[in-house]
C-alpha cells in the first residue's frame, strides 16, 4: 500500500488487528522485505508497521533537488504516522534504520510511546564511514552484485559478517543515486554525531546488540545507551547484526519488558 507522506508517496505494510502499534524501521538498502518476518512474528500482540525508505521498493524516490539526509528520513517517518493517523507508537530500528528512530526520536520528541534501537549507533569512526560510502558507490557503479561484496560498516565485504537463517529475498527495486546518497548520509556520522543530542531524550528506551556484530560493532549500541537518560542495555549472546533476526523471541522478552514498565 501507499499513502502521501508530505513531499512523496511511501509503500507500507500492517500486520496484526489488535494491541499497540510497532513500527519498524528496516536497515539500509534493505527495504520494508526485510523486515516482514519480524512483522509476522510480533503480529500476534502488536499492530506493526512496516515501510520502505524513500528511494526503495514501493516508495517514491526523492525529487529532483530533493535529499536523502538523515533528518529527511526522519520526517518521512513522522509523515507516515501522521498521513496513517499513529499517534505514539513503539519506534524499532535496526541498524540504520535504528539511526532513523533516534534522529526521529531528537527531531519530535514526545511523539514516540517508547524507542528500541537494535544493533545500530549514533556516531562512527572515520573506517566505517569510508566503508559505507565504499559500499554506496560499489551500487552505484557496478550494481547489486558489486555491493553485495562491498564493505559494510566495520566489515570488509565478502560475507566477513555472520548473517542469520532467512529466506532467499525477492529483487528490490533500488534508486542507485538515493542508495549513494544514504550512505554518505550515515558515514556525517563520523563528522557529525548524534551522541550528545541523545542527552536530552526523554523517551523510554531499550538498546539491543548481539555480541557478535561485526558490522555496526558492539560498541556503538553501549556508547548510545550511556548517553540516553534511563536507556537500559541489553547485548545478546550467539547473535549478530540484528537481534530481530537472529534472536527475534529475546527481542520480543525484552520489549514486553519495557512496556510492563511503562504501564507499571
Amino acid at each position: 500500500m501507499r499513502v502521501q507522506a508530505d513531499e512523496l508517496a511511501l509503500n507500507y505494510e500492517i500486520y496484526g488487528e489488535a494491541g499497540e502499534w510497532l513500527v519498524m524501521c528496516h536497515g539500509l538498502g534493505a527495504g520494508l522485505q526485510s523486515m516482514r518476518e519480524p512483522a509476522h512474528y510480533f503480529a500476534d500482540g502488536y499492530r506493526v508497521l512496516i515501510w520502505d525508505n524513500r528511494g526503495l521498493g514501493g516508495s517514491d524516490d526523492a525529487a529532483e533537488g530533493g535529499d536523502y539526509s538523515i533528518a529527511t528520513h526522519a520526517r518521512d517517518l513522522e509523515g507516515l504516522l501522521r498521513a496513517l493517523g499513529i499517534e505514539r507508537p513503539i519506534v524499532y530500528g535496526v541498524s540504520w534504520g535504528g539511526v532513523v528512530a533516534l534522529r526521529h526520536a531528537i527531531d519530535f520528541p514526545g511523539r514516540s510511546r517508547a524507542l528500541v534501537v537494535d544493533s545500530t549507533s549514533a556516531e562512527m569512526n572515520a573506517h566505517a564511514a569510508e566503508n559505507w560510502i565504499a559500499r554506496g558507490r560499489a551500487l552505484f557503479e557496478g550494481g547489486v552484485e558489486a555491493m553485495a561484496a562491498a564493505p559494510a560498516g566495520l566489515t570488509e565485504g565478502g560475507g566477513a559478517a555472520p548473517r542469520p537463517p532467512r529466506r532467499e529475498a525477492e529483487p528490490l527495486r533500488i534508486d542507485a543515486r538515493g542508495f549513494l546518497e544514504t550512505c554518505e548520509a550515515l558515514a556525517t556520522l563520523h563528522t557529525k554525531p548524534m551522541t550528545e543530542e541523545l542527552r536530552a531524550l526523554d523517551v523510554p528506551t531499550l538498546a539491543i546488540v548481539g555480541e557478535d556484530d561485526h558490522v555496526a560493532g558492539v560498541g556503538g549500541t553501549v556508547k548510545l545507551s550511556r548517553a540516553i537518560p534511563g536507556c537500559r542495555l541489553v547485548i545478546v549472546p550467539n547473535a549478530g547484526h540484528g537481534v530481530c533476526m537472529f534472536d527475534p523471541e529475546r527481542l520480543r522478552l525484552e520489549l514486553e519488558s519495557l512496556i510492563a514498565g511503562l504501564d507499571g
